[in-house]
């Protein structure tokens, strides 16, 4: 289990990785699970990233699923999630 906070993403705003911003990424991450993936799991994560207060755990699957839908994001998104899962 790896616990992320959706609410409070940290990411780099310049690739010298000098610069960062804590950005709300829930509504705009469900979103991207909701729309470019299949099946009951992804749907189910997609709501649990929507709904989530701060703080969650994730299962190694869930994991797996949000660093696969993070390499269609921008390259500052796939390296804050890389953080967090790291």
């Amino acid at each position: 289990m790896t616990k992320i906070d959706f609410t409070k993403l940290e990411m780099f705003l310049n690739i010298e990785k000098t610069e960062k911003e804590t950005v709300d990424v829930r509504s705009s991450f469900a979103n991207m699970i909701y729309s470019r993936t299949n099946g009951i799991e992804c749907h189910s994560l997609a709501y649990k990233i929507y709904n989530s207060e701060g703080e969650e755990e994730f299962s190694d699957k869930e994991c797996e699923i949000i660093r696969k839908v993070s390499e269609y994001a921008l390259p500052k998104f796939i390296d804050a999630i890389k953080a967090v899962l790291s």
